[in-house]
């Protein structure tokens, strides 16, 4: 995710593709800058997958790589607890 964008921003962003239900942007515990990453939780499924149609393009001058997040997975850049089968993970890349 471009790293100069608001989290408020990349929530509007992502509210075209459906209801979210819950949003985290993550920023870093020292810097407090943003991570380049989000976790949504959309409240249907419908919306993830018109999300995850936006997987490979551009956002903010990032290429965006949108997943859908694994609600077992734990660990850095994982799923957060609480996440389930209507989360995506969006992070910015080259």
């Amino acid at each position: 995710l471009p790293f100069k964008k608001t989290a408020e921003e990349v929530e509007e962003f992502f509210e075209q593709f459906g209801e979210i239900d819950s949003f985290n942007m993550p920023m870093h515990k020292v810097t407090g800058k943003a991570m380049g990453i989000a976790f949504v939780v959309y409240s249907s499924r419908e919306s993830v997958d018109r999300a995850l149609q936006f997987d490979g393009k551009t956002y903010g001058g990032q290429k965006l790589r949108i997943k859908v997040a694994d609600p077992e997975a734990t660990g850095k850049g994982n799923a957060k607890e609480g996440l389930g089968g209507d989360s995506v993970r969006a992070v910015g890349g080259k």
